[in-house]
């Protein structure tokens, strides 16, 4: 196989993989909020945790898709939502205690960036009921 097709499918396999992922953390916040629908304006802020296991700067992208996400389905930070971030900074030893604290905070809905978090996330809500 010649070099540039090599490095074409290559391109074609990160491109694809990105893509899937921007699907499926957009899903799950459609799909989260699609728990919210009914709400009526006036009442409390519904809280969001927000889980990553990279630093605020490495999240910086994805923290605006998602809050360009959310005003696209009539949220606004501030107004009628409010978002906790917790970020580990590449040490993922420390996300479960970030999930537990996002869970002890009572936020509505947890919505975790990739794997490591997601793993997290689930055994946090145990971890803090014992």
């Amino acid at each position: 196989m010649s070099a540039i097709r090599k490095y074409s499918l290559e391109g074609s396999r990160k491109a694809l993989s990105t893509l899937l992922f921007a699907i499926n953390l957009f899903s799950g916040i459609f799909l989260s909020f699609s728990l919210f629908a009914n709400a009526q304006q006036g009442e409390k802020p519904f809280r969001v945790g927000f889980l990553s296991g990279a630093s605020p700067m490495r999240s910086a992208n994805t923290v605006e898709g998602f809050t360009k996400a959310l005003q696209q389905l009539g949220y606004v930070e501030g107004q009628n939502i409010s978002i906790e971030q917790r970020y580990a900074d590449g040490k993922l030893s420390r996300l479960s205690n970030l999930a537990r604290e996002l869970i002890e905070l009572k936020v509505d809905v947890l919505v975790a960036v990739g794997a490591t978090a997601t793993a997290a996330a689930k055994t946090g809500p145990k971890s803090s009921l014992s």
